[in-house]
């Protein structure tokens, strides 16, 4: 396996735990530093520390036994870590994420490899933003002169989240903070480049009024 990666990233697996090989984990150690945390015939969790900027999260990887039976180890090493919806979710292949790591990665992107002969696919993940740090949230209050800005408001906090109070609490700001960027994306897109386009057609149109008064086409 090393002769597919470049010379600079790493690997951990659990080739040990058992007679089949399920995990490999490979990074760009120019940009990552990962550490073990533990290792199973079923699981991997790995500290990961982003060089450039030392934010860190914990990454659990995960290729369960097809029989239930056998899977039973797996949910007693997950049982302390991982929310108990995530084990109703049907699929192969996935990568979960919870709404901490999200904000840390806003910009970050999965990518599914064609499995070719096997029944699973190699999975990227892509967390470096192209654009830096993200811009912090900001509301306008020009929103609220929306003629649907309540109705906006009203469908995006009632529709329900699953989970205890605050878990909810920050589903439904994060949804309602999507929701919003995209009512000021679609209705609002370069308001200040929209302001100085009206600014100058407007001084131009006054300028035209000074040199010609009595033209009524201006006054229209």
């Amino acid at each position: 396996m090393a002769v597919c990666f470049p010379h600079s990233w790493k690997a951990v697996h659990n080739f040990t735990t058992g007679p089949v090989a399920r995990i490999f984990l490979g990074w760009d150690s120019a940009v990552f530093s990962v550490s073990p945390v533990f290792t199973s015939n079923q699981l991997i969790i790995v500290e990961v520390d982003l060089i450039q900027d030392k934010r860190n999260f914990l990454l659990s990887v995960v290729y369960g036994h097809n029989r239930i039976r056998d899977r039973r180890s797996l949910w007693e090493d997950m049982r302390m870590t991982c929310h108990p919806k995530v084990f109703g979710l049907p699929g192969l292949d996935r990568v979960l994420t919870n709404l901490a790591w999200l904000d840390m990665f806003p910009n970050a992107e999965t990518f599914f490899l064609a499995p070719g002969v096997s029944d699973h696919c190699l999975i990227s993940v892509a967390m470096v933003s192209p654009n830096g740090r993200r811009k912090p949230f900001k509301f306008f209050n020009f929103w609220l002169q929306h003629p649907d800005f309540s109705q906006i408001l009203n469908n995006s906090w009632c529709d329900p989240v699953e989970g205890g109070p605050m878990f909810a609490l920050s589903s439904k700001l994060r949804r309602l903070k999507s929701v919003l960027r995209q009512l000021n994306l679609k209705c609002y897109s370069n308001i200040s480049k929209r302001v100085l386009e009206a600014k100058t057609e407007l001084s131009t149109v006054q300028e035209r009024l000074f040199a010609s008064p009595t033209d009524d086409t201006l006054c229209t």
